[in-house]
């Protein structure tokens, strides 16, 4: 007579979504998400741009006497207000409009995780994933993020999971059916 394995007890975590949350998930997500290859050159083109003018600001400065804040001055200003942007407004304003298209934004939201794959669950809506459906799993200091795409990806934040214990054991269930990934000083 052969013994089956018994399935593992679901694990289930419930949170409220708040929108500071939110958007620090959403600043989380942006450092891990795959971009394509036209998004990257666009990136890095903008901040070879703007350190090419600066230089050549100096050069034309030293060389001709103009001064040198005055000609860098909108280059420079013009890199702040685009970090600004992506790093403070950007997240906020995803944020509010995530509040307001998102039905689940006004319910407790759980996020279970059992053999079968991650459950999605709120007041409105009840989705589920199997597990060849996430891509990969990143744990950052407050979230774990299930990327189903190299774009799309839903969170659970590690305060739900109440504790390093908690913490441990979602990471050996993690093991076992997906792909982990970690930032530098954590697990």
């Amino acid at each position: 007579m052969q013994l089956e394995a018994s399935p593992a007890p679901a694990l289930s975590y419930t949170f409220a979504w708040d929108r500071r949350e939110f958007a620090r998930f959403y600043r989380a997500h942006t450092r891990h998400a795959r971009l394509g290859v036209v998004a990257n050159l666009c990136i890095w083109g903008f901040v070879a741009m703007t350190a090419f003018n600066v230089l050549y600001t100096a050069y034309i400065a030293a060389t001709r006497g103009i001064g040198t804040a005055a000609g860098m001055l909108p280059w420079v200003l013009m890199m702040v207000a685009y970090v600004a942007y992506f790093r403070l407004f950007a997240p906020a304003m995803v944020a509010r409009r995530w509040e307001k298209q998102n039905c689940c934004a006004a319910h407790p939201t759980t996020r279970e995780l059992s053999d079968d794959g991650l459950r999605i669950h709120c007041a409105m809506r009840d989705t589920k994933l199997a597990w060849p459906a996430i891509r990969r799993v990143v744990e950052t200091k407050e979230f774990l993020i299930f990327f189903q795409t190299e774009r799309y990806a839903h969170y659970l934040p590690k305060h739900a999971l109440g504790g390093a214990a908690e913490l441990q054991r979602v990471r050996g269930f993690l093991i076992r059916h997906t792909p982990v990934q970690s930032e530098k000083g954590l697990a």
